[in-house]
């Protein structure tokens, strides 16, 4: 019997993603290979890209004005590379300061030129978004850069802050949970381990007008240039990552796409925060205005119940609630795998604890 799991990441995927994923990796009928055994050059997986392209495309309306883009690694490297592809020497990269993964973007960003951070909520524990000045933006700022949605903290952007340069935003844990203006977004990048597929590469939308600004003196394998022009098949890219993000993609998209699933995630959210608001034995601290509805972060009102209550979910087969060491406490994912019969599942679980234990 499968857990009902909450992990932050790597995420839960839909059943039905498992058994054709499974299923490929014993054989793909047409090729009568594994998709494991599969070269990235070869024309099944060219045509992989082109419907991975094309579903993100369609799934967030991304305008003919943005490029999508794939490549290896996680959001650290975007960190890095962010900076040394459009970040000049005379220019400073300003930074929303709203968590850990906002907070290590900014230390990995001073690698690659001058560095400044324009708002924080550091000195409140990231309990809340910061409260952050348009006039802050100066000439000499090339980029205003931020994490849309912060998995340890729970706080999740709404709407996108307001400025007249372009926006940086990492998108790891809310891309494709909502729909979004990419208008004003020089730069999205999202690690897939969330809403999009298995770890192992990232999603870059970009904005062409950007990229044809973006440093050209960049070994190739760093250039975010040279991976638009090679259509993201340039070094190898990790195939099943890749194939089953596509499996589950196509999933959403005949699941209502985006639209639908924002409003099968804010139901998810909305659901768990009533009966934390409620329950006795447990708070989530965060501002009901910042709350995010992918990381639902929440504490024991008793010390002695964090461990007890991780002990309860393990025997009844509930998994990924351990909050994370920066914060502490517990923290349920809700991507878009998570169903709402899975947070049922979990607020029956805080209604029990609370019997046993008020």
């Amino acid at each position: 019997m499968r857990s009902t799991l909450f992990n932050a990441g790597p995420a839960a995927l839909p059943e039905a993603v498992l058994q054709q994923a499974a299923e490929a990796m014993r054989e793909i009928p047409e090729l009568g290979q594994s998709i494991a055994e599969l070269s990235h050059r070869s024309p099944f997986f060219e045509n992989v890209l082109t419907e991975l392209k094309s579903l993100i495309q369609s799934l967030l309306h991304v305008p003919d004005t943005h490029d999508i883009l794939f490549m290896q690694g996680g959001a650290r490297l975007q960190f890095a590379l962010i900076p040394l592809n459009f970040l000049p020497a005379n220019k400073t990269a300003a930074f929303i300061d709203s968590g850990y993964w906002a907070h290590t973007a900014l230390q990995y960003s001073t690698y690659g030129g001058h560095t400044e951070c324009v708002a924080s909520s550091q000195e409140q524990q990231y309990k809340n978004l910061p409260s952050f000045n348009p006039a802050s933006i100066q000439d000499h700022h090339a980029y205003l850069q931020l994490c849309s949605n912060n998995t340890i903290y729970g706080t999740q952007y709404q709407t996108l802050p307001q400025t007249h340069i372009p926006l940086v935003v990492d998108m790891s844990s809310d891309i494709l949970s909502k729909p979004i203006n990419f208008n004003p977004i020089g730069v999205a990048f999202a690690c897939a381990q969330k809403n999009i597929g298995p770890a192992g590469f990232s999603v870059l939308i970009v904005n062409k007008a950007l990229l044809s600004t973006a440093n050209k003196n960049l070994a190739p394998a760093l250039s975010y240039a040279h991976l638009a022009n090679k259509q993201s098949n340039d070094v190898t890219n990790p195939v099943v990552a890749m194939y089953i993000a596509l499996l589950n993609l196509r999933y959403l998209q005949a699941h209502g796409g985006v639209a639908e699933a924002e409003i099968r995630n804010r139901l998810k959210a909305e659901t768990l925060y009533a009966e934390l608001d409620r329950n006795t034995l447990f708070e989530a601290p965060v501002n009901k205005a910042n709350r995010s509805i992918m990381n639902v972060c929440f504490f024991p009102k008793q010390a002695q119940h964090q461990q007890a209550f991780l002990d309860y979910c393990q025997t009844h087969n509930i998994k990924g609630l351990k909050g994370h060491l920066q914060a502490g406490g517990f923290r349920a994912s809700l991507y878009n795998a998570v169903t709402i019969e899975h947070v049922q599942t979990l607020v029956d679980a805080l209604q029990q604890f609370e019997k046993l234990h008020a």
